[in-house]
């Protein structure tokens, strides 16, 4: 057999180098559409306000009265602890307090809930809806401190002392898993990771 000149096994690959590189161009531009259509389709994460403890926060210690008069630490319930603020007067967290309680079964998580108003009337709205006066909060202090201005807003709790793993306010069920998200990813919120990306070493 006659070998092809060297001109043209230089020539192929030259052709072979560029269009790998091609396809890497390609590659890359694709992966950053991908990104940003993830970023759309992905549903938003319950909304972080400004005010309010941050993730890492110790709330295990702060106390409040329960519906059943007595005075708990919110410590004093099995972690991890999703509390819920909601209100008989927000159709919102009507709609959403069973939503929770299916999540809360599904991720093993204790559901508490939490509000300030009358206790008459949060007695009623507790009995039915059937939550147990001692997991419903009447205290308005523990939102002041907690920097609760609007509703539903919940806080997800985990470890010995009550260690604050994400919070923000909610309005579904996406919102709700979006906390349990950012506990599993060590990050405050959802749209924190998504806007800028941890970094990741490589395995």
């Amino acid at each position: 057999m006659i070998a092809p000149p060297p001109s043209s096994l230089l020539a192929g690959e030259i052709a072979l180098y560029a269009a790998t590189a091609a396809l890497g161009g390609v590659m890359l531009m694709l992966r950053r559409r991908l990104r940003a259509f993830g970023r759309r389709v992905i549903p938003a994460g319950a909304l972080t306000t400004s005010g309010g403890p941050p993730r890492g926060a110790v709330l295990g210690t702060l106390t409040a009265n329960a519906l059943d008069g007595q005075a708990r630490s919110l410590a004093s319930w099995p972690m991890p602890l999703l509390l819920l603020f909601v209100s008989d007067s927000c159709p919102i967290s009507r709609k959403l307090i069973p939503i929770a309680r299916t999540l809360a079964r599904a991720e093993k998580l204790t559901l508490v809930l939490a509000g300030e108003e009358d206790a008459g009337r949060q007695e009623r709205f507790a009995a039915r809806i059937g939550q147990p006066k001692d997991a419903f909060l009447n205290d308005g202090e523990l939102g002041r401190i907690l920097g609760v201005d609007k509703l539903p807003y919940a806080f997800l709790l985990d470890g010995k002392d009550g260690t604050l793993v994400a919070r923000g306010l909610v309005n579904s069920r996406e919102h709700l898993e979006s906390l349990v998200i950012s506990g599993e990813l060590k990050v405050a919120s959802l749209q924190s990771y998504l806007s800028e990306p941890p970094t990741r070493s490589a395995a």
